[in-house]
C-alpha cells in the first residue's frame, strides 16, 4: 500500500512540552495543517491550525506547552488502511487529519483529506487596496506609491499577486488614486503573471472599503481583500475555507500585537498597594488588514465619498450581520512607516523568491 505521507510524517512530530510558539513553527513548515504531538514513540494527541488560532483568540501565551491545546484522543487509524477507506472515515467524522498507528500504536502516517481530494474551494478574486498616499513613508512616497516599493527585487505590490496566485486567485483588481499610471503601466492587464487584473481608479480618496463599490459587474461569490502594503505568507485557502465554514457576511484577519509598559505597574486599592507587576505586556488583537467579504456586504458600502473598513466593520456588527475574526499564525508586515520598510527589505528575501 502506497504511504499517504510516509516518513515524511516525521516532519509533523513535536513533543508535549514543545512551546506553542515552536509548534507553530512546526505547523507552517509541515504545510498539512497539523502537528502530531508524540512521546516515546507514542502518538499523545494533535493540534490543528484551528486548535492553534483558538489558542490566539484567547490569548493563551506562546510560551505554554502544545500539550495544552491538543486533542487528546483524536480519531486514528491503523496502518494499511486504503485510500478510498481513508476518505470515506474523514468524511463520515467531518476531519482532515486521520493519523495511522503500527501494532505498537507508534505514529507512522497519515491520511490527509485535502491531499486525498482536490475539492476544497479557494479564492478566485481579489481586491487590493492601492490608492493611498504613503504620507508616514515621505520621502520615499512622493513620486512612487508605496505599494510599488522595491522589496527583494520587485515591488511589494508584486509579492502580494504572486502570493495571491499561488493560493488560486486568477482575477484581481486593484483599487488606485495616487500615480496610478505608474501601478498600470508595470501590470498592465495582469496577462505577464497569467491572470485578469482591472483597475478602479478613485476620482476622489474612498478610503479602504469605498472603492468596493465601484466593482461592476458586483462579485456573486465571497472574495478576498486587502491592502497594497501587506508582505504575508498566510494561505489564503485557510482563510476563505474559514469564511465559508462560518457563514460570516465578513472575515477580519487579526494580528497579534504586544504591548510593553516599560515601567513597574502598581495595583491598588484605595491607597493601599495590593501588588507590582514589572514591565508587564499586554496583547491585543489588531486589524491585519486582509479580509474575506461576501456579495451581500457590498450594498451596504456608499457610492461616494470616503467609507473605511473600519466603518463597514462597525456597520455591519451594528446591522447584527456576522463579522468572524481570523487569527493569522503566519509571517505579516505592515511596511506603512519607514522602521517597518527598512525591516522588509531585510526579511522579504529570506521569505520570498
Amino acid at each position: 500500500m502506497a504511504p499517504f505521507l510516509g516518513k515524511t510524517v516525521e516532519k509533523l512530530f513535536v513533543s508535549p512540552d514543545t512551546t506553542i510558539y515552536e509548534a507553530m513553527s512546526t505547523l507552517d513548515k509541515g504545510a498539512k495543517g497539523v502537528v502530531l504531538v508524540v512521546e516515546d514513540n507514542i502518538l499523545r494527541g494533535i493540534a490543528t491550525d484551528g486548535d492553534f488560532r483558538r489558542a490566539l483568540l484567547r490569548h493563551v501565551k506562546l510560551s505554554t506547552p502544545v500539550k495544552e491545546i491538543m486533542v487528546k484522543s483524536p480519531q486514528v487509524a491503523m496502518e494499511g488502511l486504503s485510500h478510498e477507506e481513508a476518505i470515506n472515515r474523514l468524511k463520515a467524522m467531518s476531519l482532515n487529519h486521520l493519523p495511522l498507528l503500527d501494532e505498537r500504536n507508534r505514529p507512522v502516517d497519515m491520511a490527509v483529506l485535502g491531499d486525498l481530494i482536490r475539492d476544497k474551494k479557494g479564492p478566485e478574486m481579489a481586491v487590493i487596496m492601492a490608492g493611498g498616499m504613503g504620507m508616514r513613508l515621505r520621502p520615499l512616497t512622493e513620486n512612487v506609491p508605496k505599494p510599488m516599493l522595491n522589496v527583494a527585487g520587485k515591488p511589494v505590490l508584486e509579492w502580494i499577486i504572486r502570493g495571491l496566485i499561488e493560493h488560486g486567485v486568477n482575477k484581481i483588481w486593484i483599487s488606485l488614486r495616487h500615480h496610478a499610471q505608474m501601478v498600470q503601466k508595470h501590470f498592465g492587464d495582469g496577462s505577464r503573471l497569467g491572470i485578469t487584473i482591472d483597475y478602479l481608479i478613485e476620482d476622489e480618496p474612498r478610503d479602504t472599503a469605498g472603492a468596493l463599490s465601484m466593482m461592476t459587474p458586483l462579485p456573486a461569490e465571497p472574495f478576498l481583500v486587502m491592502n497594497g502594503d501587506i508582505l504575508t505568507t498566510l494561505n489564503y485557502e485557510n482563510l476563505f475555507s474559514h469564511h465559508l465554514e462560518s457563514e460570516a457576511s465578513m472575515t477580519v484577519t487579526l494580528h497579534r500585537y504586544e504591548l510593553q509598559v516599560p515601567y513597574g505597574v502598581v495595583n491598588l486599592e484605595g491607597d493601599s498597594m495590593t501588588g507590582l507587576d514589572e514591565k508587564p505586556s499586554f496583547w491585543f488583537h489588531v486589524n491585519a488588514g486582509i479580509y474575506v467579504i461576501s456579495p451581500e456586504v457590498i450594498k451596504e458600502i456608499p457610492e461616494a465619498g470616503r467609507f473605511s473598513m473600519t466603518d463597514l466593520i462597525r456597520h455591519l456588527i451594528e446591522k447584527d450581520m456576522k463579522v468572524d475574526g481570523f487569527p493569522l499564525m503566519e509571517y505579516w508586515l505592515d511596511i506603512g512607516r519607514h522602521p517597518d520598510y527598512e525591516r522588509a527589505k531585510l526579511e522579504a528575501p529570506m521569505l520570498f523568491k
